[in-house]
């Protein structure tokens, strides 16, 4: 399916009135969980292709807001705009994703799951824990320019290469054990907050600017 072909497909379904209400089944399930508040309101107005939950907004971007597929890997092309907040929240088997139109991730949209491997060269921005808690070991953020809180927490990097990051937020890489080598050509700002801050760690090689502030 290509990019327009997926816009006429929203557009469509979006006329016809088949779109994801709160009477739906798969709100309801979601709705039995407290915590994926998040996910359930953004279900709402969403279309179905193919187990893969979107929905364009004001501006006419495209947002994943639910995947519920069970692939282990997944390409979404330049299909999708934005990943919604938790939207792969039950992709156990997860462990490859990759999209080159993806410009945001919003919070904790894949936290908690095994992906290994993820490709997101135009992606701009992501929100908190977006990937704390994975198994990742190979990343591709090239447009990236702030780091938030938690979003690689307690994950098997080793190396991450940040050529446009200008700020590092607290615990963006707290409890990374294995991380050895941070490149950050471009910050400005790292935020620190304790001892679990993997960034305060004599074992780390960090090539960053002189002038780079360190700010507790």
């Amino acid at each position: 399916m290509t990019r327009q072909e997926l816009e006429q497909y929203i557009d469509n379904n979006v006329l016809l009135g088949n779109v994801v209400t709160e009477d739906s089944e798969i709100y309801r399930e979601i709705s039995k969980s407290f915590f994926l508040l998040n996910m359930q309101n953004q279900l709402l107005g969403s279309v179905c292709v193919e187990n893969i939950y979107v929905k364009k907004d004001k501006d006419n971007k495209i947002h994943l807001t639910y995947y519920a597929r069970e692939d282990e890997e997944a390409d979404l092309g330049n299909l999708i705009d934005i990943i919604d907040a938790e939207s792969f929240v039950y992709s156990e088997n997860l462990k490859v994703i990759s999209g080159k139109s993806v410009t945001k991730i919003d919070y904790g949209a894949f936290s908690g799951l095994p992906l290994i491997k993820i490709d997101f060269p135009n992606v701009e921005e992501i929100e908190l824990d977006a990937f704390a808690c994975t198994k990742l070991q190979d990343v591709t953020l090239d447009k990236v320019r702030v780091l938030p809180s938690g979003a690689f927490a307690r994950t098997p990097l080793r190396e991450f290469k940040g050529n446009k990051v200008k700020v590092v937020g607290v615990g963006a890489f707290q409890w990374c054990r294995e991380l050895k080598r941070l490149v950050l050509p471009r910050v400005e700002e790292i935020y620190l907050q304790n001892q679990a801050n993997i960034i305060t760690k004599e074992d780390i090689e960090i090539l960053m600017p002189e002038d780079c502030k360190l700010i507790r």
